[in-house]
């Protein structure tokens, strides 16, 4: 059995399979081709997708570091100047740490989720062919 991906010249692809049969005594080809067109663009489609996906985590990683570096900072700074007003900062900046992992969890429930797409549905990886 023979198996390839051919386009014709209007830009459709196909899915062609070729397998030699014997028939009363003659060899003869079963060819069986189909329209692939729309599969190979959802494919891409979803590999698009899951590159958003990828860029949105990793701008999410360096916003949760861009915020909780100058909270560490203020927090520093609010510790060594003590005043009526300490606790009340203290309390927003625990505040702001908490919203911090929360977004830190969803960060690595995403990476959990991409990572299933791509071994569960072969989002990602269009060019290794039809499966």
């Amino acid at each position: 059995m023979e198996k390839s991906l051919s386009c014709d010249e209007n830009g459709v692809l196909f899915d062609v399979h070729a397998s030699y049969v014997n028939i009363l005594g003659k060899t003869m080809v079963i060819l069986v081709g189909r329209n692939v067109t729309e599969l190979i663009h959802l494919k891409q489609r979803q590999n698009e997708a899951l590159d958003q996906i990828e860029e949105n985590l990793v701008n999410l990683a360096t916003l949760n570091d861009q915020i909780r570096n100058p909270l560490m900072v203020i927090s520093a700074y609010t510790e060594m100047g003590e005043s009526e007003h300490t606790p009340v900062i203290m309390n927003q900046i625990q505040e702001i740490e908490g919203i911090i992992n929360t977004l830190d969890r969803g960060f690595l429930e995403s990476e959990k989720i991409r990572e299933f797409l791509r071994k569960h549905h072969d989002v990602g990886f269009v060019h290794q062919g039809l499966t």
